[in-house]
């Protein structure tokens, strides 16, 4: 098997096992929150984003904060605390692409 066909197949394995480490470790308001924020035709800051995700998850903002400070300590989410714009990383993407449950 040559090397660039090795390297896919471990490519692909490497993101089948994220994906699945992913699905298990992560809370539900934390799948529900990159579900969210990836069908998101443009992105707000963190804290315009706090208010809408507490009327989706029906919580308290201070909930909604602890989730996307959960998701940026996991490096699935980028953001400044100066009011720039919040983003998905790519991993995040990988994620939602590949079917989190």
């Amino acid at each position: 098997m040559n090397s660039k066909k090795l390297n896919k197949i471990n490519k692909q394995n490497l993101e089948q096992s994220f994906i699945a480490l992913a699905s298990v470790k992560l809370t539900p308001k934390e799948k529900k929150v990159l579900a969210f924020l990836s069908s998101r035709e443009f992105f707000k800051n963190a804290t315009q984003t706090v208010n809408e995700l507490s009327l989706l998850l029906g919580c308290a903002q201070s909930t909604s904060w602890s989730v996307l400070r959960s998701l940026r300590s996991l490096k699935l989410i980028n953001y400044e605390n100066n009011g720039t714009v919040l983003e998905l990383s790519a991993s995040a993407r990988l994620l939602v692409s590949g079917g989190l449950e």
